[in-house]
């Protein structure tokens, strides 16, 4: 049995404590008390925390680390792999697959999953992979890159590869299946099993990735497609190379000839929702509203969809980067920073200044939480909900990164402007430093 490096409780004392609590509305909370705060140091050690006492885990060196860089597994490599030089190696979510591409020192690549039971071959070949998914099933998502010369692509290939042992039980390779054989873009979202993908000749497919089955044309002459975040619900994203493993509805946006139109993968059904001549924006939509909000890097639109009818954006703020935002869909809020440092919200269209001095590229929500962060004339603060009173947290310059802050166990979580950890009290007391650190995250 392979160990997952979180703690948990056992079944029994959630289940009492549920009971216990049911109907009191603070089971969150007590979600949040049981994760752990994991702590990845510049000396490569991976500790949990909470304390200046930190657990030492292990050490990054001997462990393999999940996509999202947010579970980790014994390095257990099979004979085929251990002596060779690894390009990369990851987990699935549950740590029951293993996927890592090896280089010959010549011109060979070769990728290999495995489990406990033993190692398969996937492919090899004078190209570079890149792995999008791995499931704990044994299927594995992955593109095969030709490169003209260095930096420079000229085509991607996607495959899927099935190592299930109830596909091929007795023989040492799996299924690989070629989905697309020049790939622009791919969004996988797991709740129905649908791959979205865009081909070099501009046309937008679905498939049912568990079967590879049910292939529908969606559109020709796409520009882009924008598949959903998974860190903010309602916020479409464009991107080259997106997989999202998410449980949120099966919906994107795409753009065709000037026009952008929301698609539902189950339904099938398509809404247009307005013209526009911009490429690659952030787009903010509710459909159960209608608010749409329209994000470029100069700029905030909004609109009204209507009786799926479309709607005409009328510019709302002047922004310096499309990171200048933060989104609360519960209560359909915008918060961004405009070009002259003022920290707005907006809601339905209607701004409210909240203050100035604010730096570009500096506002983010805290993880976990409805709080955000941001850097004001050289200090950065904490804000627990839009209309509570800013907290200091330190004396920060303008350009350093707030992106990472979190809470955890009453405390707040943030980066010094020398890449150390650093905590404090939600009201900003008790200052404390961890040292330097690369990464950390709670789970």
């Amino acid at each position: 049995m392979l160990k997952k490096y979180w703690l948990k409780a056992s079944i029994f004392l959630i289940t009492l404590i549920i009971i216990i609590i049911a109907g009191t509305g603070i089971y969150g909370l007590i979600k949040r008390f049981n994760m752990t705060l994991y702590i990845v140091g510049t000396d490569g050690r991976i500790c949990t925390g909470g304390s200046l006492e930190n657990k030492l885990i292990n050490n990054v060196s001997d462990v393999i680390f999940s996509l999202d860089g947010e579970a980790f597994y014994d390095k257990k490599l099979p004979s085929e792999i251990k002596d060779k030089l690894i390009v990369f190696s990851y987990a699935s979510d549950g740590g029951d697959y293993f996927v890592a591409e090896v280089y010959d020192n010549v011109s060979t690549y070769t990728l290999y999953v495995w489990n406990d039971a033993g190692v398969k071959t996937v492919i090899e070949g004078t190209n570079e992979k890149d792995v999008k998914y791995i499931s704990d099933s044994g299927k594995v998502l992955f593109t095969d890159i030709t490169y003209l010369y260095e930096g420079a692509v000229s085509n991607i290939s996607l495959y899927e590869y099935d190592a299930t042992d109830s596909v091929d039980k007795n023989s040492e390779k799996g299924v690989l299946s070629l989905i697309e054989q020049n790939i622009r873009s791919q969004y996988l979202y797991l709740k129905n099993n649908t791959l979205v993908y865009l081909n070099s000749s501009n046309k937008l497919y679905t498939i049912n990735f568990a079967k590879l089955t049910d292939k529908t044309l969606v559109g020709e002459n796409i520009i882009d497609i924008y598949g959903v975040s998974t860190e903010t619900d309602n916020l479409y994203s464009n991107s080259t190379a997106i997989v999202k493993d998410s449980g949120k509805n099966e919906t994107f946006i795409y753009s065709q000839n000037g026009e952008y139109y929301y698609y539902d993968v189950n339904s099938q059904a398509t809404t247009y929702l307005f013209d526009s001549t911009l490429s690659g924006v952030e787009i903010l939509y509710e459909k159960n509203h209608g608010d749409m909000y329209c994000i470029s890097m100069s700029n905030i639109s909004f609109g009204t969809i209507k009786n799926d009818s479309g709607t005409e954006l009328t510019n709302l703020d002047n922004i310096s980067s499309t990171e200048d935002k933060c989104y609360y869909p519960d209560s359909s809020t915008l918060v961004y920073v405009t070009k002259d440092g003022q920290l707005v919200s907006a809601n339905k269209g209607n701004k409210t200044a909240i203050r100035s001095g604010v730096s570009s590229e500096s506002l983010n929500i805290v993880r976990n939480s409805i709080g955000i962060t941001y850097i004001a004339d050289g200090v950065q603060y904490y804000r627990s909900s839009l209309t509570a009173t800013e907290i200091k947290l330190q004396d920060l310059a303008v350009g350093n990164d707030t992106s990472q802050s979190l809470i955890y166990k009453n405390n707040i979580y943030f980066m010094s402007a020398k890449g150390e950890l650093c905590y404090c009290s939600l009201k900003g007391k008790d200052f404390n430093t961890f040292g330097a650190v690369t990464s950390y995250w709670v789970k």
